[in-house]
């Protein structure tokens, strides 16, 4: 483990969980680990509480929280505590109540451009700092980006975080939102990040997958490979907008700009405003269209972890 890792984790023993937390209702429940409601005893704080249940997860919980504890940042999930037990390792974390991202996309359908705006910006703040101190997230998607209930953005979920000196060549994440240098097996920096994101931004403004969810398609892009636009939707998002989509989405990865970088475009200044500038918090009718028929569930069905190279040959 780096050395800037090896700070020593609030270990806990096992009777101290029950002592410091009552777990409260779960909040979702997954192949390796599930999330409860919880609330600190002693302060009355709600919290989130997650837990692994395989051993591959026990591993992944601790390097989530080894690196949780290092960072500090309006952008990134705030971390409480770390319990090492017989039973289970447990990850006290803050408790968003605004949900993921993924849930509001399944529920509103297309983001308008100022919405989508606050999210990508949120999302390029967390990872500008994540950046700058060598740690890649690798796993940037709908269900890692949570709100609280002022709308704010939070990244989350750092399971497949890695501290990066030069470059990595381990692949993980999720299909669909892998970088083209990660699919094809090469070696990767932060830039993979980046990619994700750019895929995210698309998905918020069209409700598709750009280059869906073929790893043979990632592949086999070309440098001059454009992006394609859903004929129906490309007058209805600015110039602006598609010049940061299109950047982000760069598929050489040396020519990918970085966080700072594209937080400077012009798209930012016009669209992005803190979310207390608003009188109320933004409001979309419910749509239940292409998203919630074909894409959504597609979608769900494709999240699963690389586990070695082999895979991607």
């Amino acid at each position: 483990m780096p050395m800037k890792f090896q700070r020593r984790l609030s270990i806990i023993k096992s009777s101290q969980f029950a002592k410091k937390y009552k777990v409260g209702h779960e909040l979702g429940n997954g192949a390796n680990a599930f999330v409860c409601e919880g609330v600190n005893k002693r302060t009355g704080t709600k919290v989130a509480i997650k837990a692994s249940k395989t051993c591959n997860k026990v591993e992944s919980l601790h390097t989530e929280a080894v690196i949780l504890q290092s960072l500090d940042h309006p952008n990134i999930i705030h971390y409480y505590d770390y319990f090492h037990e017989d039973n289970g390792n447990y990850l006290v974390i803050e408790l968003m109540r605004g949900g993921d991202l993924f849930d509001q996309m399944n529920r509103y359908g297309n983001f308008t451009e100022e919405k989508a705006c606050r999210v990508i910006r949120g999302v390029l703040l967390a990872l500008e700092f994540l950046h700058k101190q060598s740690i890649v997230h690798r796993d940037i998607k709908p269900e890692n980006i949570l709100f609280d209930l002022d709308d704010d953005v939070k990244l989350a979920d750092f399971g497949y975080a890695a501290h990066i000196d030069n470059y990595l060549k381990d692949a993980c994440g999720t299909m669909g939102f892998l970088a083209p240098e990660m699919a094809r097996g090469q070696e990767y920096s932060t830039a993979v990040d980046i990619w994700s994101t750019g895929i995210v931004m698309y998905l918020l403004l069209f409700g598709l997958l750009p280059f869906g969810s073929d790893i043979r398609v990632l592949r086999h892009l070309t440098n001059s490979r454009s992006i394609d636009y859903p004929p129906d939707m490309t007058g209805k998002v600015s110039s602006s907008a598609r010049r940061v989509l299109e950047k982000m989405l760069t598929v050489n990865a040396t020519e990918r700009p970085t966080a700072t970088e594209l937080l400077r475009e012009p798209w930012f200044e016009l669209n992005c405003f803190p979310a207390w500038m608003y009188s109320e918090p933004i409001k979309f009718e419910p749509k239940r269209g292409i998203w919630a028929k074909y894409v959504a569930p597609a979608y769900q069905c494709l999240v699963f972890k690389i586990i070695n190279r082999k895979q991607l040959s």
